[in-house]
């Protein structure tokens, strides 16, 4: 059994998937934000502070993070608290681009964004298709095990990236990035928390 387990082990990658905290749009109504940059909100800043403290008791090695300003922010809060580094900040681990999307209430518009998941090469009016975005974010987490192989890394991301991932994952991590679709539909984590994945080395 316990060379199972070794074996196991050895077979994994882990990745700790940090979702931002809370900005204005999310406090109003949970508007959609996309690539809309913006900071967090004061309950958003409290949230992380929160956060950086819990993630004392996680072994990682060091934060990378979608460049957009909620996530940043996020970032440092983590590295301030936990004293971890930041590797960069990169527009791979952004959201999807809902472009003309973008601000309106989350519930308001479930048909159209599964419309756009349903045509997955259609392009948002002022954003970016379906693929494009799963395969950005996707070939983001695969570059992140290549290039950090022996190192636990600490994402700082966004909703849809969470449920993406979880529908990736979920799907058996094809190399051709096909999603569990219910599974992506799921509620993923809340803002300023987290959550540990282990990937397929």
């Amino acid at each position: 059994m316990r060379g199972t387990i070794h074996n196991l082990m050895h077979k994994s990658y882990q990745l700790i998937f940090v979702r931002h905290g809370n900005t204005a749009m999310n406090e109003e109504n949970d508007k959609i934000r996309g690539w809309r940059d913006l900071p967090l909100s004061p309950k958003g800043k409290e949230e992380v502070v929160r956060l950086g403290k819990k993630l004392k008791g996680e072994d990682f090695d060091g934060i990378i993070s979608s460049d957009l300003e909620r996530a940043r922010q996020t970032a440092e809060a983590i590295a301030k608290e936990t004293g971890k580094p930041i590797y960069g900040y990169t527009r791979s681990l952004r959201p999807w681009d809902a472009g003309e999307l973008t601000g309106q209430e989350a519930n308001k518009i479930v048909s159209k964004m599964n419309h756009y998941i349903d045509h997955p090469e259609e392009t948002v009016r002022d954003g970016e298709s379906f693929n494009t975005f799963k395969d950005r974010y996707l070939t983001a987490i695969q570059d992140i095990k290549k290039y950090f192989p022996k190192k636990t890394i600490l994402i700082v991301a966004h909703h849809r990236n969470n449920v993406l991932l979880d529908g990736w994952i979920k799907d058996g991590e094809k190399k051709d990035f096909q999603v569990n679709r219910s599974k992506m539909e799921g509620k993923g984590i809340s803002p300023a928390e987290f959550k540990i994945y282990q990937l397929t080395k």
